[in-house]
């Protein structure tokens, strides 16, 4: 018993030791341009995390530069004035400001797929060169950014002035590259020319660089290329739960609000739209399906997680089901394939990567999966309830028509026999002609009677109202095809 408790104890103080030394780790995010609010805002965050005891600071960059003061302001302040590690993550771009305000912190990742740093040279606002002196001021803080954090001063001063001629250079008996500018290869001695076994031009005279993720990692200006913030948490050993954002302005803690509400906006469009569908017009349902799914794209498109790709991915998925319920009524191939490209789509927008590769894509992936899945299930179970029930409160029958989706969904209740198993039971050169009645609205799709039997079926030219006559023409798949009947 004595032993139990020993080893009980010893696993107790080892999983509180590991709690002890997980890194505290903040995220801050800048986007758009620097300028002195912005970079303000930054430094608060950070100072911020330190105040409550960070030992990491993620700082995720989207920008494509801003103001010489406002971004050399805060390289400086992260590399002078902070004590913790901070983390630079270039989750699209980090060009002119944004790169120096990058080489100013420990380290460098990257988007693998899309990550692009560079072309720091000092211009106006009509895109005129700055004059030589103050791009001496920045080429010698970017240099000494690079000496103290380890990245190749000449590729540096690269980005700033386009008066450099940069090689990649390997030497005999001597292991890893060398970055070199010309300049300083002209006053090399003939015997350490002569040892030179390789040599790359990197950057031409008159080119100022600028250079994707695969380039980064290679030339040693970034640590490694990540798919996805879960990816990065992964590289730099850290667990998802225990990252704490640092909410910048209004606007991030509002869209972040947003999000957390983003099932029930894509639970409530798709039921508005589906109902809107089955009683085109662009009524109430329409207007709060739009606003419900507009609000959870932008949402997502803003915090980065969905792209163009997945929204189009969307609409063809709309467009799709549109065409089986519209023009080749019959739950089909259409159908389908519209389902799953919504459902994929909708996967890919709850996730920063495509495809998972870590630990943390895949745990996140399988449970988008469900989220997903579960929204479909919720929605189902909302429309089969609405299409029992949503007919017997009074405000809202008057607002949405209850009759389509009842149709839509139910099947007939004589012995549980969907309406189509019975037009298979039958020929259809018997129906053509036989007269009945729209026992729902047929918007074209529907439910009609012919010969006290329940049939599906869709109106051919022009929409039918409920209680109509009218009469067969044809068959569409398991659907037959009516038209009114002339008075």
């Amino acid at each position: 018993m004595c032993q139990i408790l020993l080893v009980a104890c010893f696993i107790t103080a080892a999983n509180a030791e590991n709690i002890t030394e997980a890194k505290k780790t903040y995220h801050v995010v800048l986007t758009g341009m620097i300028n002195e609010a912005s970079a303000l805002w930054v430094e608060e965050g950070i100072n911020e995390a330190i105040n409550k005891g960070a030992d990491l600071v993620i700082l995720e960059m989207d920008t494509p530069g801003g103001t010489v003061s406002a971004s050399q302001t805060l390289a400086d302040f992260i590399f002078k004035d902070v004590d913790i590690e901070v983390v630079a993550y270039i989750n699209t771009k980090a060009y002119s400001g944004g790169t120096m305000v990058a080489l100013a912190c420990d380290a460098i990742y990257m988007d693998q797929r899309v990550g692009t740093i560079g072309d720091v040279a000092p211009v106006t606002a009509t895109g005129e060169m700055l004059p030589e002196k103050v791009q001496t001021v920045i080429r010698e803080t970017m240099a000494n950014y690079g000496r103290q954090n380890g990245y190749p001063v000449a590729l540096v001063l690269a980005m700033v002035t386009p008066d450099y001629t940069v090689y990649r250079l390997k030497l005999e008996e001597e292991e890893g590259y060398e970055f070199v500018r010309k300049v300083e290869m002209d006053v090399w001695s003939e015997d350490k020319k002569n040892k030179i076994a390789f040599k790359e031009l990197l950057v031409a005279n008159g080119e100022l660089l600028t250079i994707s993720t695969p380039q980064a990692v290679e030339y040693g200006l970034a640590k490694a290329g990540v798919t996805s913030r879960l990816h990065l948490f992964d590289e730099l050993g850290i667990e998802p739960h225990n990252v704490r954002r640092i909410y910048l302005t209004l606007t991030q803690r509002f869209l972040t609000f947003l999000n957390t509400l983003s099932p029930l906006f894509l639970i409530g469009g798709l039921i508005l739209l589906y109902m809107e569908l089955n009683e085109p017009g662009l009524g109430v349902p329409g207007i709060l399906g739009i606003i419900c799914l507009g609000t959870f794209f932008l949402v997502k498109f803003t915090l980065d997680y969905a792209e163009f790709f997945e929204i189009i991915l969307f609409s063809i998925g709309l467009t799709l089901i549109l065409i089986e319920l519209f023009i080749i009524p019959g739950f089909g191939f259409m159908g389908a394939g519209g389902i799953s490209l919504i459902f994929v789509s909708l996967v890919l927008m709850l996730q920063q990567f495509r495809l998972p590769s870590s630990p943390s894509e895949i745990k996140a992936f399988q449970f988008n999966l469900v989220e997903v899945t579960a929204v479909f299930l919720v929605v189902l179970f909302g429309l089969i309830l609405m299409a029992r029930y949503l007919g017997k409160i009074p405000v809202l029958s008057k607002v949405i028509r209850n009759d389509n989706l009842a149709s839509a969904l139910a099947y007939n209740d004589t012995g549980g026999t969907s309406a189509v198993s019975r037009v298979q039971g039958v020929k259809i050169s018997d129906m053509i002609g036989t007269q009945g009645i729209a026992i729902t609205s047929l918007h074209p799709a529907g439910k009609a009677e012919f010969n006290d039997e329940q049939y599906d079926v869709v109106a051919e030219g022009e929409f039918i109202e409920k209680g109509e006559k009218i009469e067969v023409l044809d068959a569409h798949g398991s659907r037959l095809g009516v038209r009114r009947l002339n008075k």
